[in-house]
């Protein structure tokens, strides 16, 4: 079986649709889930805020593509 965890991107992930959505999933113990927004601040606070089993990193992304906060690029 592979212990490596499914990557899902949840773009607006700390707004109002992508939060929601990032609750229900992170339950799960086989995803990271990449919190992205245009605010790294916010990115870092939900992902440390959200109470989950599976992993979450904040991610940047704006406009004009992304600019990973931390390692999140690696990978």
């Amino acid at each position: 079986m592979n212990a490596e965890r499914l990557r899902v991107l949840v773009l607006g992930g700390y707004g109002t649709f992508g939060g929601r959505l990032a609750r229900l999933l992170c339950d799960e113990p086989r995803l990271t889930l990449l919190i992205a927004g245009r605010s790294p601040g916010k990115a870092m606070a939900f992902a440390a805020a959200l109470r989950a089993r599976a992993a979450a990193e904040p991610v940047r992304m704006g406009r004009c593509g992304d600019a990973p906060i931390g390692a999140v690029a690696a990978g």
